[in-house]
């Protein structure tokens, strides 16, 4: 009886040697296959850094080829009879053309790339909620965001030939819209390039207040809304992306 109870001992002693070796070496294999959460991010670039450059060049290409067709046609110029639309400067495809080749470039141009900025300020919003921005900042620039586009859309439609304030009322909302939108993007100081986006946001704000004054004064400079327009595209090439907000 003696040596069985030593040979089931040392057989228990030997059980439990393997039991400790085998939970150690399951131990280490997990360690090893853990993955830290940081190196989880994609590696490829986020889809907005594709959705904003494809809505940047179809805002844009919509209003050069718009307007040098519409030139080209003779469909605008200083001779129209639009008010506002009579000096070289101010005088766009907002002006005229009204059911023209350039009428329709632009309202089509302008549709697709508002719906395509909506995406674009919906995944900026979600990359600045990622950057640990407060959430209500976050649902003010998604809904300035979105509203702006909407306004987008009716005021590349309804030209100052058709009904001037109207025009100028979908304008004047859209660039209030997307100036609150880009001044949350600024302050919030999220990467990239929070410096530049935060110059780009006071160049706005200037060329906004010019194109106000010259409406104000009767003096109406398109180019300063063109310019305006302008910065908003480069400002949306610096909203924060999945890939930035990831790291």
């Amino acid at each position: 009886l003696a040596q069985v109870a030593r040979l089931v001992g040392d057989w228990s002693r030997a059980l439990a040697r393997v039991h400790a070796r085998a939970h150690a070496h399951v131990r280490v294999r997990v360690r090893v296959l853990a993955v830290p959460e940081q190196t989880m991010a994609p590696s490829r670039p986020g889809r907005l850094r594709d959705s904003r450059r494809v809505a940047a060049g179809l805002a844009l290409g919509a209003a050069v080829v718009s307007n040098v067709v519409a030139y080209g046609c003779g469909d605008i110029g200083v001779r129209t009879s639009v008010r506002g639309c009579r000096r070289w400067g101010n005088t766009d495809i907002s002006c005229g053309a009204v059911g023209k080749l350039g009428y329709w470039i632009f309202g089509v141009g302008f549709t697709s790339a508002a719906l395509s900025f909506a995406l674009v300020f919906l995944q900026a919003a979600a990359a600045l909620e990622a950057h640990e921005v407060r959430g209500g900042q976050v649902r003010a620039f998604r809904s300035f965001g979105f509203l702006g586009c909407a306004l987008m859309i009716p005021m590349a439609w309804i030209s100052m030939e058709m009904a001037r304030a109207m025009h100028l009322l979908f304008a004047v909302a859209a660039m209030a819209c997307w100036a609150a939108a880009l001044g949350i993007r600024a302050a919030s100081g999220a990467p990239p390039r929070p410096g530049l986006a935060r110059l780009l946001f006071a160049a706005m704000l200037a060329l906004a207040g010019l194109w106000l004054g010259g409406l104000w004064r009767k003096r109406q400079a398109a180019w300063a809304e063109w310019c305006f327009f302008l910065g908003f595209l480069l400002s949306t090439l610096l909203l924060p992306d999945e890939k930035v907000a990831s790291k």
